[in-house]
């Protein structure tokens, strides 16, 4: 029997989230770590979607998303949101700190004052 896989997909998804998520919003969707390419919208069904890239590096400027000025290549990035109720994608506050918090992704450079980029390789 043969496999396919396709390397394409799983690069981003059609989730449902919270109403308020909007592009740019590092994203949580329970164990699935992303950035909304979209804005929250509301179907048919009652519920909002955003399209969530999942895989990639999210670019972050200045202390948008981190609040550490100085940030060193290779630190580990958590989320301190909770996961939604029934995993609905909610928009997640990004922090350093490790303690009681789930990993987020990985700075792939230094920033060294608060003005500067940081990029984070989102984990998974």
């Amino acid at each position: 029997m043969a496999i396919t896989f396709d390397y394409t997909a799983g690069v981003t998804m059609d989730a449902v989230v919270q109403s308020s998520v909007v592009s740019g919003n590092p994203v949580r969707i329970g164990s699935i770590m992303g950035v909304a390419l979209t804005d929250a919208e509301q179907r048919e069904d009652g519920n909002y979607y955003a399209t969530v890239g999942i895989q990639g590096v999210l670019a972050s400027v200045g202390t948008t998303h981190i609040a550490s000025a100085a940030v060193n290549q290779g630190t580990a990035i958590y989320t301190s949101t909770a996961a939604g109720s029934a995993n609905i994608g909610v928009a997640a506050t990004l922090t350093t700190t490790s303690s009681g918090n789930t990993l987020f992704g990985y700075t792939l450079n230094t920033r060294s004052k608060n003005d500067g980029n940081l990029l984070i390789k989102l984990v998974g």
